[in-house]
């Protein structure tokens, strides 16, 4: 049980930055947009915010999922809040 524990906790990890990195991304192309008044560059950052809000509802169900099926001890629970970013409590409350 341990090992799958982990296992999902490295994919919830691996997804996460990878949404951070898309989110660093968009900010840095936003910014260039704004800057050279690149209006075909902000649309595409637009675009490309689906990509970034589909992952994180990606994410918010890798959370509950792994709240539920490894029946976490409270001491587990702190860790997935943190990687989470808080927003853990959105997807418990759908439960």
């Amino acid at each position: 049980m341990e090992r799958h524990f982990e296992k999902d906790m490295n994919i919830l990890k691996e997804r996460l930055l990878w949404m951070g990195s898309l989110a660093e991304r968009s900010v840095h192309q936003a910014v260039h947009a704004v800057l050279e008044s690149d209006d075909a560059l902000a649309n595409r950052v637009l675009e490309e915010e689906d990509a970034i809000n589909e992952l994180q509802l990606e994410i918010d169900d890798r959370v509950v999922q792994l709240l539920a099926l490894h029946q976490l001890p409270g001491s587990d629970f702190p860790r997935i809040a943190h990687l989470h970013d808080g927003r853990f409590q959105r997807g418990v409350s759908r439960l």
